[in-house]
């Protein structure tokens, strides 16, 4: 006599539930995903703020770049103070640090005044990491300008045939101001060239690394744990 339960019957009642429990575990599965990838960074101690495109856990580099009390309170940045408040210029994400390297490294190279106002202003238009693309302008201190803009310069004379006579030169302010309009425009020119190019190399280097630090820890968690 056949056992209550056994048969093609109980088989047929009984199919259903494992693909029941796959569909489960694959829910489970696409939720850790979808965590993992959402996962949010405190900048600076602030509160928990989405990202878009991945992640990046704490770091070293936080503690050497500006607070964002710091940056409020900085008397340079008073002009666009009310602009300030835009969260997304606060994250710490992929596409916004990538942003923020070109932003800091192609305004460091711009022979104008008031470099931080011009950084600051580009990050907040595009939504990149405000304290990364100020901190990057002080690439051009007191101590770099000199030589950063003298190579642009002569780049840029170089570039439009644009040589001065070395015989001719007078470093006198009467001397640089009559003589601007032959000095500017290849100082902007092998400026924009050079800020260009140090952004676009930052930029592209900024998201492999960050495509590989990705890659690394989804390798680590794959990673069978090994029984201690």
């Amino acid at each position: 006599m056949a056992q209550a339960g056994s048969g093609p019957a109980a088989t047929a009642n009984q199919s259903p539930t494992r693909p029941k429990q796959i569909a489960i575990r694959a829910n489970q599965a696409s939720l850790r995903i979808e965590a993992l990838f959402n996962k949010r960074v405190n900048f600076n101690g602030l509160s928990p703020m989405p990202s878009y495109n991945g992640f990046m856990p704490k770091s070293p580099l936080l503690k050497y770049l500006p607070t964002r009390q710091k940056l409020l309170q900085n008397r340079l940045l008073k002009p666009i103070a009310h602009l300030l408040h835009i969260e997304e210029i606060w994250h710490m994400n992929r596409r916004s640090v990538s942003g923020a390297f070109f932003i800091g490294l192609f305004t460091a190279f711009l022979p104008l005044p008031s470099q931080m106002i011009i950084a600051a202003v580009l990050a907040i238009a595009t939504r990149c990491n405000l304290p990364i693309s100020v901190a990057l302008v002080w690439i051009s201190n007191p101590l770099t300008i000199a030589p950063m803009f003298y190579f642009t310069y002569r780049l840029g004379a170089w570039l439009l045939h644009m040589e001065l006579e070395t015989e001719g030169i007078d470093l006198s302010f009467p001397w640089i101001w009559n003589n601007f309009g032959l000095i500017g425009w290849p100082l902007l020119f092998g400026s924009v060239v050079c800020g260009g190019v140090a952004g676009v190399t930052a930029f592209m280097t900024t998201r492999i690394l960050w495509r590989f630090q990705i890659i690394s820890r989804w390798r680590k968690r794959r990673e069978p744990q090994r029984p201690q």
